[in-house]
């Protein structure tokens, strides 16, 4: 049975500060926690995190959907251990409890939907059904490939003549420089 994402993100977050608030409050109460009944407190909340989370994860989770909220308000009771991560963790499950998806999911009215995509990725192509063929006139021969046209070979200049200087002409003999 698919689940919306955000009661999955409910039951996972709850397996986890399941886990993490047991071993917290056995290292409280073998370091001698402050008060006897905060640790005991703590592993019964976390063996109710572990059973909300599996049983969220499960194939039926919701024959009681108030079970996942007792759980939450139950974490948040939690910070008498001086653990955060159950308080964020109730915290969470109590807003994403009041997700319009979520709600519908535990009313039984939630039907998932297609997958829409994200900002920078382009909508998927539309979808038509294929169209017949359209008669029409005939379509003009197409023209033959031309051979393509080769440039000339480019002139280059003898390396020889290049360096050599030509002769003065003879009116320039002729001419005499001006002297300032």
């Amino acid at each position: 049975m698919p689940k919306p994402g955000k009661f999955q993100a409910i039951a996972i977050m709850q397996l986890i500060s399941g886990c993490m608030n047991g071993m917290w409050s056995l290292i409280f109460a073998l370091s001698g926690g402050i008060i006897c009944i905060t640790p005991i407190y703590g592993i019964i909340v976390a063996i109710f995190e572990i059973m909300a989370g599996a049983k969220g994860l499960g194939q039926n989770p919701i024959d009681n959907p108030r079970f996942y909220r007792t759980v939450a308000i139950l974490e948040i009771i939690a910070i008498i251990n001086f653990n955060p991560i159950p308080l964020i963790v109730g915290i969470l499950v109590l807003v994403f409890w009041q997700d319009p998806e979520v709600q519908a999911f535990f009313s039984g009215t939630w039907q998932p939907t297609m997958m829409q995509p994200g900002p920078g990725y382009p909508p998927p192509p539309p979808v038509y059904p294929p169209q017949p063929p359209v008669a029409g006139p005939p379509l003009p021969p197409a023209p033959e490939p031309q051979a393509p046209v080769q440039p000339p070979p480019a002139q280059v200049p003898d390396p020889v003549q290049a360096d050599v200087i030509p002769p003065p002409s003879p009116q320039a003999a002729d001419e005499e420089p001006e002297k300032d």
